[in-house]
Protein backbone atom coordinates (compact mmCIF):
# COMPACT_ATOMS: atom_id res chain seq x y z
CA UNK A 1 0.00 0.00 0.00
CA UNK A 2 1.36 3.39 -1.02
CA UNK A 3 2.10 5.69 1.90
CA UNK A 4 0.09 8.89 1.94
CA UNK A 5 2.26 12.02 1.93
CA UNK A 6 0.62 14.63 4.12
CA UNK A 7 1.65 18.25 3.38
CA UNK A 8 3.20 19.05 6.74
CA UNK A 9 4.62 22.55 6.36
CA UNK A 10 3.95 22.59 2.58
CA UNK A 11 2.27 25.81 1.50
CA UNK A 12 3.20 25.85 -2.20
CA UNK A 13 0.61 24.42 -4.58
CA UNK A 14 3.21 23.57 -7.23
CA UNK A 15 5.35 21.54 -4.85
CA UNK A 16 2.32 19.86 -3.32
CA UNK A 17 1.05 18.69 -6.71
CA UNK A 18 4.38 17.79 -8.30
CA UNK A 19 5.68 15.86 -5.28
CA UNK A 20 2.49 13.87 -4.74
CA UNK A 21 1.27 15.29 -1.44
CA UNK A 22 -2.34 14.84 -0.39
CA UNK A 23 -4.51 17.72 -1.60
CA UNK A 24 -8.11 18.45 -0.64
CA UNK A 25 -9.65 19.78 -3.84
CA UNK A 26 -10.93 23.33 -3.28
CA UNK A 27 -10.57 24.38 -6.91
CA UNK A 28 -14.32 24.55 -7.58
CA UNK A 29 -14.47 27.36 -5.00
CA UNK A 30 -11.31 28.93 -6.44
CA UNK A 31 -12.96 28.96 -9.87
CA UNK A 32 -16.08 30.61 -8.47
CA UNK A 33 -13.99 33.19 -6.62
CA UNK A 34 -11.67 34.30 -9.42
CA UNK A 35 -14.45 34.47 -11.99
CA UNK A 36 -16.99 36.35 -9.89
CA UNK A 37 -14.86 38.91 -8.09
CA UNK A 38 -12.08 41.37 -8.86
CA UNK A 39 -10.82 42.48 -5.44
CA UNK A 40 -11.29 40.42 -2.29
CA UNK A 41 -10.11 40.14 1.30
CA UNK A 42 -10.19 36.95 3.37
CA UNK A 43 -9.56 36.72 7.08
CA UNK A 44 -8.85 33.33 8.65
CA UNK A 45 -6.98 32.22 11.79
CA UNK A 46 -3.30 31.35 11.52
CA UNK A 47 -2.41 27.98 10.05
CA UNK A 48 -5.70 27.67 8.21
CA UNK A 49 -4.45 27.32 4.64
CA UNK A 50 -4.48 30.94 3.45
CA UNK A 51 -1.00 30.66 1.92
CA UNK A 52 -1.86 27.48 0.04
CA UNK A 53 -5.03 29.13 -1.27
CA UNK A 54 -3.09 32.09 -2.67
CA UNK A 55 -0.48 29.76 -4.12
CA UNK A 56 -3.27 27.86 -5.89
CA UNK A 57 -4.68 31.10 -7.31
CA UNK A 58 -1.16 32.10 -8.35
CA UNK A 59 -0.76 28.88 -10.35
CA UNK A 60 -4.17 29.32 -11.96
CA UNK A 61 -3.42 32.82 -13.23
CA UNK A 62 -0.02 31.72 -14.52
CA UNK A 63 -1.86 29.25 -16.74
CA UNK A 64 -0.34 26.18 -15.06
CA UNK A 65 -3.05 23.80 -16.19
CA UNK A 66 -0.66 20.86 -15.80
CA UNK A 67 -0.84 21.30 -12.01
CA UNK A 68 -4.65 21.10 -12.00
CA UNK A 69 -5.06 17.88 -13.95
CA UNK A 70 -7.84 15.82 -12.41
CA UNK A 71 -9.08 18.64 -10.18
CA UNK A 72 -12.49 20.28 -10.40
CA UNK A 73 -11.29 23.51 -11.99
CA UNK A 74 -9.78 21.60 -14.92
CA UNK A 75 -13.25 20.70 -16.19
CA UNK A 76 -14.75 24.08 -15.29
CA UNK A 77 -12.25 26.24 -17.19
CA UNK A 78 -11.82 26.16 -20.97
CA UNK A 79 -9.22 28.90 -21.51
CA UNK A 80 -6.18 29.21 -19.27
CA UNK A 81 -4.90 32.73 -19.83
CA UNK A 82 -1.55 33.74 -18.43
CA UNK A 83 -1.41 36.97 -16.45
CA UNK A 84 1.49 38.76 -14.78
CA UNK A 85 1.26 37.77 -11.12
CA UNK A 86 2.61 39.88 -8.27
CA UNK A 87 2.60 37.58 -5.24
CA UNK A 88 3.82 39.29 -2.07
CA UNK A 89 4.22 37.19 1.07
CA UNK A 90 4.64 39.27 4.22
CA UNK A 91 4.71 36.28 6.56
CA UNK A 92 8.36 35.38 6.00
CA UNK A 93 9.95 38.19 7.97
CA UNK A 94 10.13 39.47 11.54
CA UNK A 95 9.38 43.18 11.60
CA UNK A 96 11.46 44.41 14.51
CA UNK A 97 12.72 47.76 13.21
CA UNK A 98 11.50 50.52 10.90
CA UNK A 99 13.55 49.46 7.89
CA UNK A 100 12.49 45.80 7.91
CA UNK A 101 9.14 46.24 6.15
CA UNK A 102 10.37 48.41 3.28
CA UNK A 103 13.45 46.20 2.82
CA UNK A 104 11.24 43.13 2.56
CA UNK A 105 8.95 44.76 0.00
CA UNK A 106 11.98 46.13 -1.87
CA UNK A 107 13.23 42.56 -2.34
CA UNK A 108 10.05 41.71 -4.25
CA UNK A 109 9.98 44.96 -6.21
CA UNK A 110 13.59 44.48 -7.35
CA UNK A 111 12.78 40.97 -8.54
CA UNK A 112 9.74 42.19 -10.50
CA UNK A 113 11.63 45.15 -11.96
CA UNK A 114 14.11 42.75 -13.54
CA UNK A 115 11.17 41.27 -15.45
CA UNK A 116 9.05 44.28 -16.34
CA UNK A 117 11.40 47.29 -16.09
CA UNK A 118 12.61 49.73 -13.47
CA UNK A 119 11.53 53.18 -14.64
CA UNK A 120 10.83 54.31 -11.05
CA UNK A 121 13.40 52.25 -9.16
CA UNK A 122 14.70 55.29 -7.26
CA UNK A 123 11.29 56.35 -5.97
CA UNK A 124 9.27 55.17 -2.97
CA UNK A 125 7.87 51.63 -2.87
CA UNK A 126 4.30 52.73 -3.64
CA UNK A 127 5.35 54.56 -6.82
CA UNK A 128 7.52 51.65 -7.88
CA UNK A 129 4.69 49.17 -7.41
CA UNK A 130 2.18 51.33 -9.30
CA UNK A 131 4.71 51.71 -12.13
CA UNK A 132 5.27 47.96 -12.28
CA UNK A 133 1.56 47.26 -12.72
CA UNK A 134 1.47 49.59 -15.75
CA UNK A 135 4.69 48.17 -17.21
CA UNK A 136 3.44 44.61 -16.80
CA UNK A 137 0.27 45.45 -18.70
CA UNK A 138 2.19 47.20 -21.47
CA UNK A 139 4.66 44.32 -21.81
CA UNK A 140 2.19 41.41 -21.74
CA UNK A 141 -1.08 42.97 -22.87
CA UNK A 142 -2.71 41.29 -19.85
CA UNK A 143 -3.99 42.83 -16.67
CA UNK A 144 -2.04 41.97 -13.53
CA UNK A 145 -2.98 39.78 -10.60
CA UNK A 146 -1.94 40.96 -7.12
CA UNK A 147 -1.86 38.47 -4.25
CA UNK A 148 -0.77 39.66 -0.81
CA UNK A 149 -0.36 36.99 1.86
CA UNK A 150 -0.60 37.93 5.56
CA UNK A 151 -0.97 41.63 4.81
CA UNK A 152 -1.25 42.35 8.55
CA UNK A 153 1.89 40.52 9.76
CA UNK A 154 3.93 43.74 10.26
CA UNK A 155 1.10 45.20 12.35
CA UNK A 156 0.67 42.09 14.49
CA UNK A 157 4.42 41.94 15.10
CA UNK A 158 4.40 45.49 16.49
CA UNK A 159 1.04 45.67 18.21
CA UNK A 160 2.61 45.81 21.68
CA UNK A 161 2.83 49.21 23.35
CA UNK A 162 6.64 49.34 23.43
CA UNK A 163 6.68 49.12 19.65
CA UNK A 164 4.01 51.74 19.15
CA UNK A 165 6.22 54.08 17.13
CA UNK A 166 7.20 51.35 14.68
CA UNK A 167 3.60 50.16 14.51
CA UNK A 168 2.42 53.64 13.53
CA UNK A 169 5.15 53.91 10.92
CA UNK A 170 4.18 50.55 9.41
CA UNK A 171 0.55 51.67 9.19
CA UNK A 172 1.60 54.66 7.12
CA UNK A 173 3.83 52.57 4.86
CA UNK A 174 1.13 49.95 4.25
CA UNK A 175 -1.57 52.56 3.76
CA UNK A 176 0.41 54.09 0.91
CA UNK A 177 1.54 50.79 -0.57
CA UNK A 178 -1.90 49.19 -0.62
CA UNK A 179 -3.54 52.47 -1.58
CA UNK A 180 -1.78 52.53 -4.94
CA UNK A 181 -3.93 49.57 -5.97
CA UNK A 182 -6.97 51.85 -6.20
CA UNK A 183 -5.40 54.13 -8.81
CA UNK A 184 -4.09 51.08 -10.68
CA UNK A 185 -7.51 49.51 -11.15
CA UNK A 186 -7.46 49.74 -14.99
CA UNK A 187 -4.41 47.45 -15.02
CA UNK A 188 -5.69 44.83 -12.56
CA UNK A 189 -7.48 41.56 -13.33
CA UNK A 190 -7.73 40.24 -9.75
CA UNK A 191 -6.58 41.36 -6.30
CA UNK A 192 -6.67 39.27 -3.13
CA UNK A 193 -5.39 40.01 0.34
CA UNK A 194 -5.36 37.56 3.22
CA UNK A 195 -4.62 38.02 6.89
CA UNK A 196 -5.66 37.09 10.38
CA UNK A 197 -7.16 40.46 11.21
CA UNK A 198 -8.95 43.35 9.57
CA UNK A 199 -7.45 46.56 10.89
CA UNK A 200 -9.70 49.53 10.16
CA UNK A 201 -6.90 52.01 10.83
CA UNK A 202 -4.85 50.88 7.82
CA UNK A 203 -7.49 52.53 5.60
CA UNK A 204 -7.03 50.01 2.81
CA UNK A 205 -10.61 48.89 3.19
CA UNK A 206 -11.95 52.41 2.76
CA UNK A 207 -9.35 53.34 0.15
CA UNK A 208 -10.19 50.33 -2.00
CA UNK A 209 -13.92 50.85 -2.20
CA UNK A 210 -14.36 47.79 -4.38
CA UNK A 211 -12.53 45.40 -2.03
CA UNK A 212 -15.02 42.71 -1.10
CA UNK A 213 -14.58 41.16 2.33
CA UNK A 214 -15.58 37.50 1.94
CA UNK A 215 -14.58 36.46 5.46
CA UNK A 216 -18.21 35.87 6.50
CA UNK A 217 -19.51 34.99 3.03
CA UNK A 218 -21.26 31.61 3.19
CA UNK A 219 -20.36 30.90 -0.45
CA UNK A 220 -16.72 30.63 0.62
CA UNK A 221 -17.05 29.49 4.24
CA UNK A 222 -15.17 26.24 3.49
CA UNK A 223 -12.57 27.56 1.03
CA UNK A 224 -9.97 27.07 3.79
CA UNK A 225 -10.01 24.16 6.22
CA UNK A 226 -11.39 20.64 5.97
CA UNK A 227 -15.09 19.78 6.05
CA UNK A 228 -16.45 16.64 7.77
CA UNK A 229 -17.33 15.23 4.33
CA UNK A 230 -13.76 15.78 3.09
CA UNK A 231 -12.35 14.13 6.21
CA UNK A 232 -14.52 11.04 5.82
CA UNK A 233 -13.95 10.62 2.09
CA UNK A 234 -10.68 12.13 0.85
CA UNK A 235 -8.86 11.39 4.12
CA UNK A 236 -10.66 8.13 4.86
CA UNK A 237 -7.53 5.98 4.65
CA UNK A 238 -5.74 8.22 7.13
CA UNK A 239 -8.66 8.06 9.55
CA UNK A 240 -8.64 4.25 9.41
CA UNK A 241 -4.90 4.12 10.07
CA UNK A 242 -5.27 6.53 12.99
CA UNK A 243 -7.98 4.29 14.43
CA UNK A 244 -5.83 1.18 14.12
CA UNK A 245 -2.74 2.81 15.64
CA UNK A 246 -4.76 3.98 18.66
CA UNK A 247 -6.83 0.84 19.18
CA UNK A 248 -10.09 2.62 18.37
CA UNK A 249 -13.00 1.98 16.04
CA UNK A 250 -13.53 4.25 13.04
CA UNK A 251 -16.60 5.75 14.70
CA UNK A 252 -14.69 6.46 17.92
CA UNK A 253 -11.85 8.03 15.93
CA UNK A 254 -14.18 10.32 13.98
CA UNK A 255 -15.88 11.35 17.22
CA UNK A 256 -12.52 12.15 18.83
CA UNK A 257 -11.37 14.16 15.81
CA UNK A 258 -14.63 16.12 15.83
CA UNK A 259 -14.43 16.94 19.53
CA UNK A 260 -10.80 18.04 19.33
CA UNK A 261 -10.47 19.80 15.96
CA UNK A 262 -13.88 20.48 14.36
CA UNK A 263 -16.40 23.22 15.11
CA UNK A 264 -15.12 26.26 13.22
CA UNK A 265 -17.88 28.23 11.51
CA UNK A 266 -17.11 31.19 9.26
CA UNK A 267 -20.60 32.17 8.11
CA UNK A 268 -24.24 32.16 9.14
CA UNK A 269 -24.79 28.76 7.49
CA UNK A 270 -22.75 27.18 10.32
CA UNK A 271 -20.97 24.70 8.05
CA UNK A 272 -18.42 22.79 10.11
CA UNK A 273 -14.72 23.21 9.29
CA UNK A 274 -11.81 21.34 10.86
CA UNK A 275 -8.51 23.05 11.56
CA UNK A 276 -6.34 21.72 8.68
CA UNK A 277 -3.07 22.31 10.54
CA UNK A 278 -4.07 19.98 13.34
CA UNK A 279 -5.74 17.36 11.15
CA UNK A 280 -2.69 17.01 8.89
CA UNK A 281 -0.42 16.53 11.90
CA UNK A 282 -2.72 14.07 13.63
CA UNK A 283 -2.97 11.90 10.52
CA UNK A 284 0.75 12.19 9.77
CA UNK A 285 1.80 11.33 13.34
CA UNK A 286 -1.10 8.95 14.03
CA UNK A 287 -1.29 10.60 17.44
CA UNK A 288 -3.83 12.96 19.00
CA UNK A 289 -2.47 16.14 20.53
CA UNK A 290 -2.79 19.89 20.90
CA UNK A 291 -1.01 20.95 17.74
CA UNK A 292 -2.58 24.34 17.16
CA UNK A 293 -1.15 25.94 20.31
CA UNK A 294 2.32 24.82 19.27
CA UNK A 295 2.03 26.76 16.01
CA UNK A 296 2.04 30.26 17.46
CA UNK A 297 2.63 32.50 20.44
CA UNK A 298 -0.36 34.66 21.57
CA UNK A 299 1.79 36.78 23.89
CA UNK A 300 0.50 40.17 22.73
CA UNK A 301 -3.10 39.00 23.00
CA UNK A 302 -2.57 37.88 26.60
CA UNK A 303 -1.01 41.23 27.47
CA UNK A 304 -3.86 43.21 25.91
CA UNK A 305 -6.56 41.18 27.63
CA UNK A 306 -4.82 41.48 30.97
CA UNK A 307 -4.39 45.25 30.57
CA UNK A 308 -8.09 45.71 29.82
CA UNK A 309 -9.22 43.53 32.71
CA UNK A 310 -11.47 41.53 30.40
CA UNK A 311 -13.80 38.92 31.93
CA UNK A 312 -12.45 36.12 29.78
CA UNK A 313 -14.81 33.41 31.01
CA UNK A 314 -17.86 35.33 29.79
CA UNK A 315 -16.55 36.00 26.29
CA UNK A 316 -18.02 32.87 24.74
CA UNK A 317 -21.53 33.94 25.72
CA UNK A 318 -21.27 37.22 23.81
CA UNK A 319 -23.16 38.43 20.75
CA UNK A 320 -21.69 40.50 17.92
CA UNK A 321 -23.00 41.88 14.64
CA UNK A 322 -21.27 41.05 11.35
CA UNK A 323 -19.87 44.59 11.17
CA UNK A 324 -18.35 44.26 14.64
CA UNK A 325 -16.82 40.84 13.93
CA UNK A 326 -15.03 42.11 10.85
CA UNK A 327 -13.41 45.21 12.34
CA UNK A 328 -10.54 44.98 14.83
CA UNK A 329 -9.91 47.89 17.14
CA UNK A 330 -6.24 48.16 18.07
CA UNK A 331 -7.17 49.79 21.38
CA UNK A 332 -8.94 46.53 22.27
CA UNK A 333 -12.01 48.30 23.62
CA UNK A 334 -13.82 45.24 22.28
CA UNK A 335 -11.63 42.10 22.19
CA UNK A 336 -14.22 39.82 20.58
CA UNK A 337 -13.41 40.57 16.92
CA UNK A 338 -9.73 39.84 17.50
CA UNK A 339 -10.45 36.64 19.43
CA UNK A 340 -12.80 35.53 16.65
CA UNK A 341 -10.41 36.37 13.83
CA UNK A 342 -7.50 34.67 15.61
CA UNK A 343 -9.55 31.49 16.04
CA UNK A 344 -10.04 31.43 19.81
CA UNK A 345 -13.78 31.94 19.35
CA UNK A 346 -16.04 30.98 16.47
CA UNK A 347 -19.65 31.40 15.40
CA UNK A 348 -22.08 29.18 17.30
CA UNK A 349 -25.39 30.65 16.19
CA UNK A 350 -26.91 33.39 14.07
CA UNK A 351 -29.94 35.64 14.65
CA UNK A 352 -31.04 36.85 11.24
CA UNK A 353 -33.47 39.41 12.66
CA UNK A 354 -30.76 41.40 14.42
CA UNK A 355 -27.79 40.21 12.31
CA UNK A 356 -26.13 38.95 15.49
CA UNK A 357 -23.70 36.08 15.93
CA UNK A 358 -23.28 34.14 19.15
CA UNK A 359 -19.72 33.03 19.86
CA UNK A 360 -18.03 30.15 21.61
CA UNK A 361 -15.01 27.86 21.61
CA UNK A 362 -14.66 25.93 18.32
CA UNK A 363 -13.44 22.71 19.92
CA UNK A 364 -11.57 21.09 22.78
CA UNK A 365 -8.12 21.87 21.37
CA UNK A 366 -8.83 25.60 21.25
CA UNK A 367 -10.65 25.62 24.59
CA UNK A 368 -7.66 24.04 26.30
CA UNK A 369 -5.36 26.55 24.61
CA UNK A 370 -7.56 29.44 25.68
CA UNK A 371 -7.81 28.24 29.28
CA UNK A 372 -4.04 28.00 29.35
CA UNK A 373 -3.93 31.57 28.08
CA UNK A 374 -6.25 32.62 30.90
CA UNK A 375 -4.03 30.88 33.42
CA UNK A 376 -0.96 32.69 32.09
CA UNK A 377 -2.73 36.03 32.44
CA UNK A 378 -3.96 35.34 35.95
CA UNK A 379 -0.51 34.22 37.04
CA UNK A 380 1.13 37.25 35.37
CA UNK A 381 3.21 35.09 33.02
CA UNK A 382 2.73 36.46 29.49
CA UNK A 383 6.27 35.62 28.40
CA UNK A 384 5.93 31.83 28.27
CA UNK A 385 3.07 30.78 26.02
CA UNK A 386 4.49 28.21 23.70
Amino acid sequence: METIKYPVGIQTFERLRQDGYKYIDKTDLVCKLVNNATSVFLSRPRRFGKSLLLSTIDAYFRGRRDLFKGLAIDSLTEEWEQHPVFHLDLSGCSYLDKDSLELHIDMYLTRWEKIYGDENKNRDISSRFASLLVLAYEKTGKKAVVLIDEYDKPLLDTIEEERGEIHGYFKDVLRGFYGCLKSSDPYLRFVMLTGVTKFSQVSIFSGLNNLNDISLDKRFSTICGITPEELETELSEGVDKLATENGMSREETLAELKERYDGYHFASDLRDVYNPFSIVRVLDNCQFGNYWLQSGNPRFLAIKLREKGIDLMSLQRSMETSAQLQDVDLAMTNPLPLLFQMGYLTIKGYDRTFDEYSLGYPNREVKESFLRLISMIQNDQPEDMT
